[in-house]
Order: C-alpha cells, then sequence, then structure tokens
C-alpha cells in the first residue's frame, strides 16, 4: 500500500519532532544541572585558607621561585588597581569625548550664524 506523498511529508515532519523533543529532554536536565554547578561555584567567594599551606608555598617561593600567598595577595591588588583605572580611564574618555563634540556643535552652529548675518549683512548693504 502506497501512502500519498502529503501524508509521507506529515510523518516525516511529526518524526522529526518527535526526535528533537527526546533530545531535548536529554540535554535540558544537563543544563539544569551544569547552570546549578555554575550557581555554586560562583557563590563560593571566599576559600579557607590553611595557615601550614603559607609556609610551604613560602619554602617553594625560596627554593623553587614560585609564588607565594602574599606574591598573590599582592598581583591581585594589583589587577585590581588596574582595572579600577582602567574604568577611570574610559569614564575621562567618554566626558573628554562629550566635551569635544559639545565644542564642535557650538562652532558649527557660530558659523552658521556668522553665514546669516553675513548674508543678511550684504542684501541688506546692497538695498
Amino acid at each position: 500500500m502506497k501512502l500519498p506523498i502529503m501524508f509521507k511529508n506529515e510523518f516525516l515532519k511529526l518524526y522529526s519532532c518527535r526526535t528533537s523533543l527526546l533530545i531535548l529532554d536529554q540535554i535540558i536536565p544537563t543544563l539544569y544541572r551544569k547552570e546549578q554547578s555554575l550557581k555554586d561555584l560562583m557563590s563560593i567567594q571566599h576559600r579557607v585558607k590553611r595557615a601550614w599551606l603559607n609556609i610551604i608555598g613560602s619554602a617553594f617561593k625560596t627554593v623553587f621561585g614560585t609564588l607565594d600567598e602574599d606574591d598573590a595577595k599582592q598581583y591581585n591588588e594589583a589587577i585590581t588597581k588596574v582595572k579600577k583605572n582602567e574604568n577611570r580611564m574610559l569614564d575621562l574618555m567618554k566626558q573628554q569625548i562629550h566635551v569635544v563634540k559639545s565644542t564642535i556643535l557650538n562652532f558649527n552652529y557660530t558659523i552658521n550664524n556668522l553665514n546669516k548675518n553675513r548674508d543678511l549683512f550684504n542684501s541688506n548693504l546692497q538695498k
């Protein structure tokens, strides 16, 4: 028995939708678990530090030249300072752009008025 083409197309669409739904049913829970894991990781603000590891870190620094906790703090503070400076620089640049833009607009307005006054003066002079 041969099915009409219309029914074949509908069957293929339905089959494709069901397949997509099955795949989504497997993917969505995984995504929720990953989202929760990321939220858990982001919620951890400060980890507990162990003092005896600091001593080991300092010893490794002396022997191998690796970073210790004090170095890490220093670099973190420097990075934070650079980020703040970048943000401040960005704000200053935005303000400077605004000032320059306003100056150009004011200059254009003055030039237009000057041209109008010149034209008015020339027209009155010719009368």
